[in-house]
């Protein structure tokens, strides 16, 4: 799922306005500034070339999530979002949250005076877009023939397996780690051994 969302003003990183949807604690002025930093550091590195280098940001992997971007002329957009989910879909929906701001707040963005106040009614449309943070998501789902061998040969040890019991293509690796009281981060890990086993695999909520 993705966890937050924030748009920038592309020139300055002024923070416009943020949303967050998941468990992560994050401060979406700090966000702003990042990327802010992000692109001043690009344009240190890649002289002469910053135009390019900002399109070519699209994407910062960490250990679980990732930071999805998507500009336009005027605005930075930024996501945390589970490594594993849809990107496709995501930039997709990042790129009509860029156009419908655009369209509804390009005189104000164009005179920026820093009221923020005033694009608190865009954050209904960036719900709606994003799903409140479900668009892109991809639930574990184990592989029944898979996992009831895996069982029967006693593959899997046993917080191992309980975790791949849960995996029913509804429940979320969030869900599933507060159903067993565990650390969202080991229930991640362990779910990618059982993706590289093929005891495992992803889909959308609805195909399961």
């Amino acid at each position: 799922m993705i966890h937050a969302v924030v748009l920038v003003k592309a020139d300055t990183g002024e923070h416009f306005l943020d949303r967050k949807y998941g468990k992560i604690d994050v401060d979406g002025a700090l966000l702003s500034g990042m990327i802010s930093a992000l692109k001043s550091f690009i344009g240190e590195i890649i002289e002469g070339e910053i135009i390019k280098a900002e399109e070519e940001l699209e994407e910062i992997k960490l250990k679980g999530y990732r930071i999805v971007f998507e500009r336009s002329s005027t605005t930075y957009i930024a996501v945390i979002a589970d490594y594993r989910d849809d990107e496709e879909e995501i930039k997709n929906a990042l790129k009509k949250v860029l156009k419908k701001f655009e369209e509804k707040y390009k005189n104000i963005i164009d005179n920026w005076a820093g009221t923020v106040s005033e694009l608190h009614p865009f954050q209904k449309t960036v719900d709606e877009i994003l799903m409140n943070g479900k668009i892109g998501e991809l639930v574990p789902l184990a592989k029944k023939d898979s996992l009831n061998l895996a069982e029967q040969f006693g593959f899997l040890k046993p917080e191992i397996l309980r975790i791949a019991k849960l995996c029913d293509g509804n429940k979320t690796i969030v869900e599933i780690a507060e159903t067993l009281n565990v650390p969202e981060s080991f229930v991640r890990s362990k779910i990618e051994e059982l993706i590289k086993m093929k005891i495992v695999k992803l889909v959308r909520p609805s195909e399961s």
